[in-house]
């Protein structure tokens, strides 16, 4: 009887184990507060640097695993789009444009101002999402705006993966 209790007590530790770390993903409990600096555009399509500065911080607000601030944070993303590409990537049959797919390059950093270092450097990387120019589509997204949407979400979810839930 004393060994069930033993190994009951292990397995409860372990579970509890297991919750602690799915509610607290962030590797750096030192960091609470966040700041967006605005992006850079180095390329020549109007507001996509607005648009993801926006986009993310507004994620950022959503998340509560840091607190987003103007003054003070304790980190700070910074980015700068370095390409953008809005292409053909299917024709119908009579040789129109039927799929187009936008390329986003970005250059981002996620670092930590308490102690000045680099948590996350990006390096050149970039995005693709597919869409269709008129008519509805279960699998590529209906405009260029949803595209690109979509294009900011996965880079939201990659900030996330390589900082706060990294290894």
């Amino acid at each position: 009887m004393k060994i069930i209790n033993i190994i009951t007590v292990i397995l409860v530790m372990i579970v509890i184990e297991g919750c602690t770390y799915s509610f607290n993903l962030n590797n750096y409990p030192d960091l609470k507060t966040i700041k967006i600096e605005d992006f850079q555009n180095s390329t020549s399509e109007f507001d996509v640097d607005n648009e993801i500065s926006d986009y993310l911080s507004t994620q950022f607000r959503n998340d509560s695993r840091l607190r987003l601030v103007n003054e003070n944070p304790d980190c700070q993303i910074s980015g700068k789009i370095v390409s953008y590409l809005d292409v053909p990537a299917q024709f119908d049959e009579k040789e129109n444009v039927s799929l187009r797919k936008i390329k986003i390059g970005f250059k981002i950093e996620f670092e930590n101002l308490k102690d000045k270092t680099i948590i996350w450097d990006s390096g050149k990387y970039t995005e693709i999402e597919s869409y269709i120019e008129s008519g509805d589509s279960v699998i590529y997204s209906n405009s260029i705006d949803e595209a690109r949407k979509k294009i900011y979400e996965k880079v939201f979810n990659k900030i996330i993966q390589n900082t706060l839930e990294s290894w």
